[in-house]
């Protein structure tokens, strides 16, 4: 029962989380719970990405041209879906590992293990982030005919139109409600674990925030 309470009170109440952490394997039940809900809003997802891409063919493709790579393309969306406990994991384990390397520049003590564990917990927001964008996309399901489309906005990036600066667009994007909601716990999460201020787990995490956002301006410069 332990590890449940833990994964329903990192939403609320990341204090009392982090009292089950102690245990080595308590990253597995978050884990196995993100897994299973990316996979499964995953392979939900693949019939909205293959209309988007009737509508809007992948640049440098015709329609019959897309039409002759379908298969492939469900093949790979598919398998894609199946590695999503590798993918969710490695996620994790650089957010732990960039939180390890923060900490011990300034001093925190923290093992890996816990962080790692921090890290999984932290990850279930983003399910429910994966659940709410899934349901953003059944209720607008006729209007999407565009891969932009399948990508619902929860950040201040709503208040843009379509030709706005793509960076702008990234920028204001990712500071959305579930990120913050995110980064919030995850720094509470430390703070409470490792027994320190606020604002030296704010500023611990950081490289956790700032890599991600980079990553996204960095991509919106090639979509």
């Amino acid at each position: 029962m332990k590890p449940v309470l833990a994964m329903l009170n990192i939403f609320i109440d990341p204090k009392e989380a982090v009292k089950g952490f102690d245990n080595k394997w308590a990253w597995i039940p978050p884990l196995i719970v993100i897994s299973i809900v990316v996979a499964i809003i995953g392979w939900l997802t693949i019939p909205f990405a293959l209309q988007a891409m009737q509508y809007e063919p992948p640049r440098g493709l015709t329609h019959e041209q897309l039409q002759a790579a379908m298969p492939r393309i469900q093949m790979i969306s598919k398998a894609t879906v199946f590695a999503t406990p590798i993918s969710t994991a490695i996620m994790m384990a650089i957010a732990a590992g960039l939180l390890a390397a923060a900490c011990a520049v300034m001093d925190i003590k923290a093992p890996f293990v816990k962080l790692f564990t921090l890290a999984a917990h932290c990850g279930l927001i983003n399910a429910v982030q994966a659940v709410a964008q899934y349901v953003v996309l059944v209720m607008k399901h006729d209007d999407i005919q565009s891969m932009k489309q399948l990508i619902p906005h929860f950040g201040l990036d709503l208040l843009l139109d379509e030709n706005a600066n793509k960076q702008l667009a990234a920028l204001l994007g990712f500071f959305s409600l579930f990120q913050i909601w995110y980064l919030v716990v995850l720094a509470l999460g430390l703070a409470f674990m490792a027994g320190i201020p606020k604002s030296k787990a704010f500023a611990a995490i950081t490289p956790v925030w700032l890599l991600s956002l980079l990553m996204r301006l960095g991509t919106s410069f090639f979509t």
